[in-house]
């Protein structure tokens, strides 16, 4: 084997060892299993979000849908044609 495969492989090997010491580490500690945790959370919340009314389809469905008829509206109105356009609407306290 020659020296610069050698150095590869020694690398690779050392990396690896590294890598595997600090997600257990880490593991331990319970930070990754916290950050899972928190990420399925965190998707629950969002699918199961408020005034969902009798839409069975998840938030971003709904929400993709809504964007692709603000374009098509869009584009009847005669503007711009996009796949899917957000809209906003300025608030204005009463």
């Amino acid at each position: 084997m020659d020296a610069h495969r050698l150095l590869q492989t020694d690398f690779f090997l050392l990396s690896f060892h590294f890598i595997s010491f600090h997600f257990r580490w880490l593991d331990l500690l319970g930070i990754i299993g916290g950050y899972w945790q928190l990420s399925t959370k965190r998707r629950k919340r969002v699918q199961n979000g408020p005034f969902l009314g009798n839409d069975e389809r998840l938030f971003w469905q709904r929400a993709e849908d809504r964007n692709r008829a603000t374009a098509s509206l869009y584009d009847q109105l005669g503007l711009a044609c996009y796949e899917a356009m957000e809209a906003f609407v300025e608030y204005k306290p009463l």
